[in-house]
């Protein structure tokens, strides 16, 4: 599913935080349980939406030898990260904040090359206590970011000696009357591989 793949490099993108500010294990789609686990922060996704990209997903074909090709696929989606800035403190949070929006921020390399056609934030705070874990005894500082987004899941298949087409249908139909006889139509439906 291309979200969870937007998810995981959103994820990615965010833990090239310098590990002082944040480790990278702190990163995730899992909320923090516990005052050990902050900082943190949290990724997750709404208002998906998913689409082929491409004719029929195929985005791209390239010869990899006589008797072999590969097709590239792809799958785009669309949608609204909120990625939850938690921390002990305020002081904390500040800094954990500054670090988040220089990466969510304009079009990074980081963020092109992780799959991101668009990354724009589009809101952000307030900055709430709010209860870590399950039972909520302890708390922290969370500051909630809104971030719209288009990804596209691309995935590199190769293929046989037959290339991307896996089955040809062709259909042979008389002419009408007002043509020659010697004419026919033809009618074709070319599958390719999924």
């Amino acid at each position: 599913m291309a979200v969870w793949q937007a998810i995981q490099s959103l994820i990615e993108v965010l833990r090239t935080i310098p590990p002082d500010v944040v480790p990278a294990d702190h990163v995730s789609a899992r909320r923090p349980d516990s005052a050990a686990d902050l900082p943190a922060v949290v990724v997750a996704a709404q208002e998906v939406s998913e689409l082929p990209a491409g004719l029929g997903r195929l985005v791209g074909t390239r010869r990899l030898s006589e008797t072999a090709w590969s097709a590239t696929t792809a799958t785009r989606a669309s949608g609204q990260f909120i990625v939850e800035l938690w921390a002990s403190d305020q002081a904390e949070l500040d800094a954990l904040a500054e670090a988040a929006f220089g990466q969510l921020e304009g079009q990074s390399e980081a963020v092109t090359t992780a799959g991101f056609l668009f990354l724009s934030v589009q809101s952000a705070g307030p900055i709430e206590q709010a209860g870590l874990g399950v039972a909520e005894t302890e708390t922290a500082l969370k500051l909630p970011i809104g971030c719209s987004f288009s990804f596209e899941a691309v995935t590199p298949e190769e293929t046989g000696p037959d290339g991307i087409i896996t089955h040809v249908d062709v259909e042979m139909r008389e002419p009408p009357d007002v043509r020659p006889k010697d004419q026919f139509e033809e009618v074709m439906d070319i599958h390719t591989t999924p």
